[in-house]
């Protein structure tokens, strides 16, 4: 699959299919999630030469959404998400269990 990229805020770089992705979903869902990437982009640990898969859960809606975001990080370069998309509950939980969610801003 070819991956194009664009580099937004200096600190991470997004596949164009990511931001189509969050570009179909209701605005105030989008916003939480792209509110979320950004806040973890700098946090995120380091994946060696493969991707890795952290969790999120919506907590600013009526009704929790779970997704999961998959990514590229070398050591000390920019963080590069390739993928997004919604997951159920236990998808989720399974991940927490595992220490990949995503953090939330306090």
């Amino acid at each position: 699959m070819e991956y194009r990229l664009r580099f937004i805020e200096g600190e991470y770089e997004v596949d164009e299919n990511f931001i189509e992705t969050l570009r179909e979903m209701p605005e105030d869902l989008a916003m939480d999630i792209a509110s979320q990437i950004e806040f973890n982009s700098d946090i995120l640990p380091a994946t060696g030469f493969s991707t890795k898969v952290f969790a999120g859960v919506t907590k600013d809606l009526d009704q929790p959404v779970f997704f999961c975001v998959e990514y590229a990080k070398e050591e000390g370069e920019n963080t590069i998400y390739i993928d997004i998309g919604e997951v159920d509950s236990d998808t989720y939980l399974d991940l927490y269990l595992i220490k990949q969610t995503l953090q939330w801003q306090t």
